[in-house]
């Protein structure tokens, strides 16, 4: 009885040491939405340019940053040799009307390399009335035709520009929104060369051969200012005393990519907090999840005159992952499959034969095809016991039986009338042909 006792005590010591480890961990918290000091702003989930936070981000203003950050994206979508070295025209000083520290003058001979360089680090104007005049042969107006006509192409139907520096003039009909800058600046930062450009603290240019050096316009990414933010990649900044600022930059993690954006009447000294408060709840509200493995099955199907099998297992042909809240309710992710009720063998393997719709909280976060895990060969003997039992199951068909049937009924009745007048005739016939004998007279 004390033994038992005691190993009822020792039990119940373990349970309770063991009871944290098996409890359920609790939920994330969200993250309160961030308070800044901007009049727009924006956060945008760069791989399907779904808006994760907005302040205003579809009114419309001016935006310095967007029409140098575009003049860019013409550079890098062009195809050129980013080496090439070209000579400044001589029209980039009639254009330019505010100067940068790259001092480029009519002239300069430079790569269109540093010259993208001197745009994202040093906001040079002048570099980049220089690339504009180079991919439009010199007719600056054609250029700015083309990047309109590439902002509508990115869906920025709110965008208008003017010119391909980020001038700022009184009365300018010049205009963007935050989320149209978003879906700009996040297809610059598909580009390799903008993303590590714009990062860049203190760049070496070569200009006619010498080496100049300048130093960037974005206190976020240098380290030795008060406002760098381990979590930002640089886009790109502007300040105007006149207008304002603006500001759009990205996190520098891999996997998920945001953009943000911030537009403000305020200096750019404040812009840069805004811009931190973004890219900070970015990272800690959101990550990438796999809402779908390509490799996991998700349904099976029925499939006739298979041989071996009666069904088929289905897999998806792409894995879906989406930009999902961290504190995410599992419970409100639907999947929709939309299926036949059955197939035919034979069958391939990777057969498309429906899809499947992932929706959380009445947005589609993906779709894509279901298609069969293995193959299924065709039952010859199944098949034609089918096509037989189809074939007889026609109407045309068993009207054509019922029809031979009756002949065949008929054909009978009318063999046996006929056997039967026979046989009566033969028998009157036999009938006949007795002989009566008169008997003998004695």
């Amino acid at each position: 009885m004390k033994k038992t006792f005691l190993f009822f005590i020792v039990l119940c010591f373990f349970l309770s040491a063991a009871a944290p480890s098996l409890a359920e961990e609790p939920p994330e918290q969200s993250v309160a939405p961030p308070e800044i000091t901007a009049e727009k702003a924006v956060i945008l989930n760069a791989k399907n340019g779904r808006v994760l936070f907005g302040k205003n981000e579809a009114e419309t203003g001016y935006c310095g940053f967007l029409p140098r950050l575009m003049t860019c994206v013409l550079l890098a979508e062009s195809g050129q040799d980013l080496e090439t070295e070209i000579t400044v025209p001589n029209q980039v000083n009639a254009l330019t009307k505010q100067r940068s520290s790259a001092e480029l003058t009519e002239g300069d001979a430079i790569s269109l390399s540093d010259l993208m360089t001197a745009v994202l680090v040093g906001n040079a104007q002048e570099a980049a009335y220089a690339i504009a005049l180079y991919l439009s042969d010199g007719n600056i107006n054609a250029f700015i035709e083309q990047m309109n006509m590439r902002a509508a192409e990115l869906g920025a139907a709110d965008t208008v520009f003017t010119e391909p520096a980020g001038y700022y003039e009184e009365g300018t009909s010049a205009k963007t929104t935050a989320i149209d800058a978003a879906k700009i600046a996040a297809q610059a930062a598909t580009f390799d060369a903008i993303l590590s450009k714009s990062n860049i603290a203190t760049a070496n240019l070569t200009v006619n051969g010498k080496k100049r050096i300048l130093y960037t316009r974005n206190a976020i990414i240098d380290q030795n200012d008060e406002s760098f933010s381990p979590k930002a990649s640089g886009l790109s900044v502007h300040g105007d005393t006149r207008i304002g600022s603006s500001m759009v930059s990205t996190n520098n993690s891999t996997g998920s990519r945001f953009i943000a954006v911030v537009i403000s009447s305020k200096p750019v000294t404040e812009t840069f907090p805004d811009i931190r408060k973004l890219l900070d709840y970015s990272v800690a509200s959101f990550h990438t999840v796999t809402l779908l493995d390509k490799s996991t099955p998700v349904s099976e199907i029925k499939v006739k005159q298979a041989k071996g099998k009666d069904t088929l297992i289905l897999i998806p042909e792409e894995t879906i992952q989406a930009l999902l809240p961290k504190n995410l309710d599992s419970e409100k992710l639907e999947r929709i499959i939309d299926l036949p009720n059955e197939l035919q063998a034979p069958i391939e393997k990777g057969t498309a034969v429906g899809k499947i719709t992932l929706i959380y909280e009445d947005t589609v976060y993906g779709e894509t095809a279901l298609i069969t895990q293995t193959q299924a060969e065709l039952d010859l003997v199944q098949n034609y016991t089918e096509k037989i039992s189809i074939f007889f199951k026609k109407t045309s068909v068993r009207l054509v039986i019922v029809v031979l049937l009756l002949l065949i009924v008929i054909y009978i009745f009318i063999t046996y009338l006929k056997n039967r007048k026979k046989q009566k005739k033969k028998k009157i016939t036999s009938h006949q042909r007795v002989n009566f004998h008169k008997p003998e007279e004695k």
